[in-house]
């Protein structure tokens, strides 16, 4: 049986409901794997042998900074190639230039409803070619 796609996502465990349920909602074939924290997510990439076809990173995940974070997954060997989504609520000028010169793939808009989080999970599974 052929493995489903993963998308990592690492955020706040309400938020991390929302984006499952969306996904269920959606009927998507692939696999969230969730972290509430950096710390167990480079954990996470030195034990397993499989990667995400996607990242999903908050900006704002407290008490890191997801630019950090984002910084640390794009210079990592195993996971500098996979696309990195970086969320955030608020984006600027500012976040735009520093997230593109550190390789982020895309900038999103944090979605504030049910409905715009399963249009947000339709165009990344586009982005990631499944579906």
């Amino acid at each position: 049986m052929k493995k489903k796609p993963e998308i990592w996502v690492v955020d706040v465990p309400h938020t991390i409901a929302t984006i499952e349920d969306a996904f269920k909602a959606e009927r998507l074939t692939c696999q969230v794997v969730t972290f509430t924290s950096a710390v167990s997510l480079y954990r996470h990439i030195e034990e397993t042998s499989s990667l995400p076809a996607i990242l999903i990173v908050e900006y704002t995940l407290p008490p890191e900074n997801g630019l950090i974070i984002a910084e640390h997954l794009l210079n990592h060997p195993l996971t500098r190639d996979v696309k990195l989504v970086l969320l955030s609520a608020d984006i600027t000028a500012e976040l735009i230039n520093k997230a593109q010169a550190i390789g982020v793939y895309q900038i999103e808009r944090q979605p504030v409803d049910f409905h715009q989080w399963r249009r947000f999970v339709k165009e990344l599974c586009l982005v990631g070619h499944f579906t």
